[in-house]
C-alpha cells in the first residue's frame, strides 16, 4: 500500500503533542533546504524505537482440503488444514489457534479442544497443516474470537 501527495503549494502541521513517523525501511527527507529545529537535544540521530503495535489481528479463518481448496464438508478421516489470513503480525512470526467444537463436544477422542500453531508468511498467511482428524466434520460456523 502507498499514498502519495501533491501539492502546489506549502503544507504546514501543527501538533498538539507529539508527532512520530515508523517505517520499515528508510525515511528521506529531500528539499532545497531542510530545517530541523528543537530544544537543546531536541534532534536525534542513531538507533531508531521501534513502532509500537497496533493490534495483531485474525482476519479470516478457511478449512482446506488436502490440495488447499476452500471446504465447508468434509469426511471422517480426511486430512484437513486452516488458511488464516492475519493482519500486524510480522513474517516469521507464529500464531497458535485454538480449536474447539460447539458447546464443548469432544472434537477429537477425548479431548474439547485442539491448538494449531504455524508460521506467517508473505502477505500475513499461515497455513496451518497439522493433521487434523476432527470426529466432527461440518465446518458451518468458524468464529473468531
Amino acid at each position: 500500500m502507498s499514498r502519495t501527495r501533491i501539492v502546489k503549494g506549502n503544507i504546514t502541521k501543527i501538533i498538539g503533542g507529539d508527532y512520530k513517523r515508523y517505517s520499515k525501511d528508510d525515511i528521506e527527507n529531500s528539499g532545497s533546504k531542510i530545517i530541523q529545529v528543537g530544544k537543546e537535544g531536541g534532534v536525534s540521530y542513531g538507533e531508531p524505537k521501534k513502532p509500537p503495535i497496533i493490534g495483531k489481528k485474525i482476519i479470516s479463518v478457511e478449512w482446506l482440503d488436502a490440495d488447499e481448496n476452500p471446504i465447508s464438508k468434509s469426511t471422517s478421516g480426511v486430512n484437513v488444514s486452516l488458511k488464516v489470513r492475519t493482519a500486524n503480525y510480522e513474517e516469521g512470526e507464529t500464531i497458535c489457534l485454538k480449536i474447539k467444537e460447539i458447546d464443548d463436544k469432544e472434537i477429537q477422542k477425548g479431548k474439547t479442544e485442539i491448538i494449531l500453531t504455524g508460521k506467517i508468511i508473505k502477505g500475513g498467511i499461515s497455513y496451518l497443516k497439522e493433521e487434523i482428524f476432527l470426529e466432527s466434520i461440518i465446518f458451518n460456523e468458524t468464529q473468531i474470537k
